[in-house]
């Protein structure tokens, strides 16, 4: 693959690194003890609604989730701090794996990472992180220690050393089938025609992360089913290790995909929107624009039960740095709500940066509504209400445990759920 010929310059590229390092805002409390911010962009489904209620503003903050890449980014800086203070007498500073469980939805407050060393080698050394968020709901008893949301493993190594550590030997694995071959990348960022590649930005209402990225899918789309390849790239902000965690989970959702929903995430409307304006608009980039409405229209979501990823190299800073990065996701197979989703992200020369798997579920809303649900004939009235069950933070009027099963548009004042 070819590289991209652009040059960042290091002025540019010291301060555009910074922008993911400043949202996490991460601050060391004592040797194990670690916090981080909430940023807005890292919300999935919008972070602010109006509605009115007898006990509330007409303003309030709905406590919607937080993107997992951007969770797994959080932990991989953590750890990445750890290891280089508390633990930099190791002289292992790189993270050479990572296993998450998310175990409970993360809402829109700061964290709290808390690290327990398991294992302190020559080698590698293993921690154990703990990640945790004050509670949200209301008349909580603040004496009670706040819940157990992520719990993940971290490995750390040093690449500079493992070249001399041990034996390498290279091996016949390609990707396959084959990508279709890399963009010229200096035609993309000059909004000029790629034979192969359609260039997607986004003003992304449920995702606000990916508003600041650029995309590439085939012009050929994606006739494999289950497989899926694109480009990313944060321009003009370099890759590196924290960006490659967060892509580790920024990927088309397979699940939409497979099933053909049409939705905002089935990567066969999104390239096939894109390939329409192309044929009008070559080489300039096509908007792609999704809302909480569109969101519920398809029906289902996918939930992140773990998140396993492997890193083969050092990325980022003065040694080496990167402008774009392929992925390529597959799933084996959607069967009864659940799927198993790799990743594999390569640079620009086709060198694999890592690895990531994920176990997810597909969940079905309008089932899940049902769940609890009380007669046909009583009124739906929760007094906070979002856009996917799994989200809410706060408990129905009604006495539903997760969401109240009446979902429905209405105006602001009238009797029922509001969800715009």
């Amino acid at each position: 693959m070819h590289k991209s010929d652009s040059v960042f310059e290091r002025k540019q590229a010291t301060q555009m690194a910074t922008i993911l390092q400043k949202q996490i805002n991460l601050t060391q409390q004592d040797s194990h003890t670690y916090h981080a911010s909430f940023h807005p962009d890292w919300s999935v489904g919008p972070s602010m609604w109006s509605y009115p209620t007898t006990t509330r503003p007409a303003e309030a903050l709905i406590k919607t989730g937080v993107h997992g890449g951007m969770l797994a980014a959080i932990l991989q800086l953590a750890a990445t701090k750890h290891f280089t203070t508390t633990l930099s007498a190791q002289n292992q500073p790189d993270i050479l794996s990572m296993h998450i469980d998310f175990l409970r939805t993360c809402t829109h407050n700061p964290f709290t990472i808390t690290i327990t060393d398991l294992k302190i080698g020559r080698g590698t050394s293993t921690i154990q992180l703990h990640l945790t968020q004050p509670t949200s709901k209301p008349n909580a008893n603040a004496s009670q220690p706040s819940p157990l949301k992520i719990s993940a493993t971290v490995t750390s190594t040093n690449f500079s050393a493992s070249p001399n550590s041990g034996p390498s030997a290279p091996t016949a694995w390609h990707l396959h089938p084959p990508p279709p071959p890399p963009p010229h990348f200096p035609n993309i960022a000059t909004h000029r025609p790629d034979p192969h590649w359609l260039a997607t930005t986004a003003r992304s209402e449920l995702m606000p992360l990916i508003n600041r990225m650029t995309m590439l899918t085939p012009k050929g789309g994606f006739p494999v089913p289950g497989l899926c390849d694109n480009w990313n790239s944060f321009t003009p902000e370099p890759i590196e290790a924290t960006h490659l965690t967060i892509l580790t989970d920024l990927i088309p959702s397979m699940s939409d995909t497979l099933l053909r929903t049409g939705g905002v995430f089935d990567a066969h409307a999104i390239n096939d929107a894109a390939a329409t304006w192309d044929a009008s608009n070559p080489g300039v980039p096509f908007t792609m624009r999704n809302s909480v409405v569109g969101a519920q229209r398809v029906g289902i979501w996918n939930a992140t039960v773990t998140l396993d990823v492997e890193y083969q190299g050092r990325l980022g800073g003065r040694e080496r740095e990167i402008e774009w990065a392929f992925t390529r996701a597959m799933t084996r197979e959607l069967r009864g709500g659940r799927m198993d989703v790799e990743a594999t992200i390569c640079d620009e020369d086709g060198g694999v940066l890592c690895v990531a798997r994920q176990v997810v579920l597909v969940l079905d809303v309008g089932r899940t509504f049902d769940r609890g649900r009380k007669g046909e004939g009583e009124r739906a009235c929760c007094e906070v209400v979002a856009w996917a069950v799994w989200l809410v933070d706060w408990d129905c009027r009604c006495g539903y445990d997760m969401f109240c099963p009446r979902w429905t548009v209405k105006e602001p004042g009238s009797d029922g759920c509001w969800v715009v």
